[in-house]
């Protein structure tokens, strides 16, 4: 799955001072191009690249036929300047998307957080849920991740965003043992919170984790356990701030 889609990633450019950022659309003429087509029509011609600078595990072209290599080698004969960037590691771990989504999956948001140099955040729409939260206490905002999202489940501390405010929250991602063992749908309860979310589009950004999802034996276990993560999440979230 993506791990920052395109509107995110423009926005993160954006806030870095990038100037210009142009967005290809992968269809079939753009993939049908040889890597020297790639280079001549795309970078020299269309976008009279200075300078291009690229990943170490960069392929690019018809059938991922141009290398860093192939791109160093043009560079040298149509006279613009490459930067090939080496891989980036730490305590023996190279820092990859593969790498990050391993962390996500296993519900490691604080080692997704140490690769990609910031918070783990899902955009998402509020949709109408079976109310359970809202019989517990815990009113909580359902949003569908993504398809192929690969998130630990449990709960998490994490900071909702909506219409430029930010909140502190609890969210939980599971199949609901206790219930129904249904499909898996992220829901976030907002601390000290009071209105309608529904119909309303909301950034979830996930600052750590905080336990497993389980099954519990009866609703009351439930809401002690309950009150004892959003405590959590209070705390964890005051020592992030």
């Amino acid at each position: 799955f993506h791990l920052t889609p395109l509107p995110q990633k423009l926005d993160l450019f954006e806030h870095a001072g990038l100037d210009l950022a142009v967005v290809l659309p992968f269809d079939v003429k753009l993939a049908s191009l040889s890597a020297d087509d790639f280079v001549s029509r795309i970078i020299v011609g269309a976008l009279a690249a200075r300078h291009v600078i690229i990943g170490h595990d960069f392929f690019f072209g018809r059938n991922r036929g141009g290398t860093p290599e192939t791109m160093q080698a043009a560079a040298q004969k149509l006279g613009f300047g490459i930067t090939i960037i080496p891989p980036v590691a730490e305590d023996g771990e190279v820092f990859s998307s593969s790498a990050i989504r391993l962390h996500l999956a296993q519900g490691d948001v604080k080692g997704a957080t140490r690769l990609l140099g910031r918070t783990w955040r899902v955009e998402g729409t509020v949709v109408g849920g079976a109310k359970r939260g809202t019989g517990l206490g815990f009113p909580t905002a359902n949003i569908p991740l993504p398809r192929g999202t690969t998130l630990g489940h449990g709960i998490y501390a994490v900071r909702v965003h909506l219409d430029g405010a930010r909140h502190d929250g609890a969210a939980y991602l599971g199949t609901r043992p206790t219930y129904d063992d249904g499909m898996p749908v992220l829901e976030v309860f907002l601390l000290d919170f009071d209105g309608d979310l529904y119909g309303r589009t909301i950034e979830v950004e996930f600052v750590d984790f905080i336990r497993a999802d389980r099954k519990f034996d009866s609703s009351q276990a439930l809401i002690a356990q309950m009150e004892r993560d959003c405590a959590r999440a209070r705390d964890i979230l005051a020592a992030e701030e």
